[in-house]
């Protein structure tokens, strides 16, 4: 019988944790109006990761408990001018690697997407598209053309892709339809996802989920400033449990007393606001569910 069945054995936790997202670029071409980085802004606001600090995060190992890394987190991965490198940088320390996009500077990174495992392509709607991809210069059908010639490269070169919708409003289901109609003729994957931020936008707030969030125990991401943030929901300062420029992932995961704090906290319902505030417990196995259906069907 478990007695205490909110806190876990403590072999539970790894020794190093996985890399869930490793952020490229902080920037980004758009300014959508469901997208969160109005509400996560950082003191240091480094637009893109230097590739010296990526090259030291495989050196050093932090990516050794790691099996898919996605470069994403906050901005438009595209955005970065040395994309391509960062891809084959990660690659050699033997992961997954997959990005997700809105897609509008595919052809200005064409060789770059060539070199990944997957992607996403976030487009959310086909009838208000422009109404939602704000600051843009392309129409739907100019990105849909795009992605389609992308996918057969990508059928060629075993490349899993997912075409997203984000279930912003009442109507996400019927662009969802749509989309799947419009790409009937190619193998990608349509999915839909919550929308993750909707405490944020609204003055009600959701009830607290009394579900214990694994990623404290088991994952991290890891911004393009260097600094290590429990998941992909907290982009901004508010967790921050080190700092890569100057540690290793070994020493933010075992040594540093903010990741002990974050345990003991989520292990007695003391959750600090983004933690409160958020109703997507464990994006963890959000990711590993990604990683079975999306791209292990490839293979």
């Amino acid at each position: 019988m478990i007695e205490k069945p909110n806190i876990l054995p403590v072999p539970f936790a790894p020794p190093v944790p996985e890399v869930y997202q490793l952020e490229v670029a902080y920037s980004c071409n758009l300014q959508c109006p469901m997208c969160p980085r109005q509400f996560f802004p950082r003191k240091d606001s480094t637009p893109l990761i230097d590739v010296n600090l990526v090259k030291k995060i495989v050196e050093q190992g932090d990516l050794k408990a790691s099996y898919f890394v996605e470069l994403q987190m906050n901005g438009e991965p595209l955005l970065h001018p040395q994309l391509s490198e960062i891809i084959d940088i990660v690659k050699s320390a033997g992961v997954t690697v997959g990005l997700s996009t809105n897609g509008t500077l595919i052809q200005s990174q064409w060789e770059a997407l060539k070199k990944l495992d997957y992607v996403t392509f976030s487009l959310d709607s086909v009838n208000n598209y422009e109404g939602i991809r704000k600051g843009g210069t392309k129409s739907f059908k100019q990105v849909a053309a795009s992605i389609m010639d992308f996918l057969l490269v990508a059928e060629e070169k075993n490349i899993a892709v997912d075409i997203q919708v984000v279930r912003i409003n009442s109507d996400w289901y019927n662009e969802e339809k749509e989309l799947r109609e419009y790409f009937k003729e190619f193998d990608v994957n349509i999915r839909s996802v919550p929308n993750c931020y909707l405490p944020y936008f609204f003055t009600y707030e959701l009830p607290v989920s009394t579900e214990l969030c694994l990623n404290p125990w088991l994952s991290v991401s890891i911004a393009c400033n260097g600094n290590v943030t429990p998941c992909c929901i907290s982009p901004g300062d508010d967790i921050i449990l080190g700092n890569l420029n100057t540690q290793t992932l070994w020493e933010v995961w075992n040594v540093n007393n903010e990741i002990k704090k974050l345990r003991h906290d989520h292990e007695n319902k003391l959750y600090r606001p983004v933690c409160a505030k958020c109703y997507m417990r464990s994006p963890v196995l959000f990711h590993m569910d990604l990683f079975f259906r999306s791209i292990q069907r490839r293979y």
